[in-house]
């Protein structure tokens, strides 16, 4: 490689359009000594002669002149890879990668994801639901939603609002509406947990922030919010839902809340998200969108009865 760095191309350029290295060394702010060391370490590096000198000019040989060419074609190029560079990050447009929670992502993102496409036509998304927590900068996504504690220390999370779960059961139910604990102890449940946790009891928290305990008896258990809520609409169990899950059934009527003035679990959502500093402008353009239209969406569950 001639060119050790875009310095010794500007550098170059500057020759072609004065007649000495001290002219040159001032319209591009470099030293004349500075000059004279990067044209003979050029020239060593080239091979061959690139400027014959004088007492009062320079001037290019043949080959000299050839590597101005090449210089300014260099140059050229830089300043075409800076505005394409701009391009990305200053205008609204591309692809923009996200990955959220399957039950937060199928009950809330379909609107917020349609009403920012609808305002920006040159913008597209992609959307992975996970039970897992995906690594961003390993997987290429540029946005996350995630719920609970925050573990990517290398990236900037704000917190959105909460999510939360309660217990529900079919209003078919001749049995009245449970108002605490004790009157569900023993009960048929559905549990919203792995496999792999068969422990019957069941964590509920009064408006103070107290936690209970409830004694069930498991009669199925899933990861899968909407297994549990189809089980609640044909089965008389009590189940374990995400307030968001269980929202359309209740608000049709389909589905009940029990101890009204519990909850099962409450967890921070936030948006994920690297550096807002080198974000293309469409992806923070997405972050504000999301910011903006998903506290309300969560607060709507949050209601009295849901």
């Amino acid at each position: 490689m001639v060119f050790e760095d875009l310095v010794e191309a500007r550098l170059l350029v500057a020759l072609s359009e004065a007649p000495s290295f001290a002219q040159a060394g001032r319209a591009i702010g470099m030293p004349a000594a500075t000059v004279t060391r990067r044209i003979a370490t050029l020239e060593k590096r080239a091979g061959l002669r690139l400027f014959d000198r004088t007492s009062r000019a320079v001037r290019a040989t043949a080959a000299g002149q050839a590597l101005m060419g090449h210089a300014q074609h260099l140059l050229d190029e830089a300043d075409r890879a800076v505005m394409s560079m701009e391009t990305l990050r200053d205008v609204p447009n591309g692809w923009i990668r996200v990955t959220a929670p399957v039950m937060l992502g199928e009950a809330l993102m379909g609107p917020i994801i349609a009403s920012f496409i609808d305002r920006h036509p040159d913008a597209n998304v992609f959307l992975d639901l996970s039970s897992d927590a995906i690594d961003l900068v390993a997987e290429g996504f540029d946005v996350a939603i995630r719920t609970g504690a925050l573990t990517d220390g290398d990236l900037i999370g704000r917190k959105v609002g909460q999510a939360g779960a309660a217990l529900y059961r079919s209003t078919r139910s001749k049995a009245p509406i449970s108002e605490t604990p004790d009157d569900l102890a023993g009960l048929p449940f559905g549990l919203l947990r792995r496999a792999g946790k068969p422990e019957d009891r069941v964590a509920v928290f009064d408006r103070n922030g107290d936690r209970d305990f409830i004694t069930a008896r498991s009669r199925i258990v899933s990861l899968n919010a909407q297994v549990l809520l189809q089980t609640a609409l044909e089965t008389d169990l009590v189940v374990v839902l995400p307030r968001m899950v269980a929202y359309p059934a209740v608000i049709s009527g389909r589905l009940r809340r029990e101890l009204p003035n519990y909850s099962a679990h409450d967890t921070d959502v936030s948006i994920v998200h690297t550096s807002r500093r080198l974000m293309r402008s469409i992806v923070r353009l997405f972050v504000d969108h999301v910011a903006l239209e998903l506290p309300s969406r969560l607060k709507r569950f949050e209601g009295d009865g849901v």
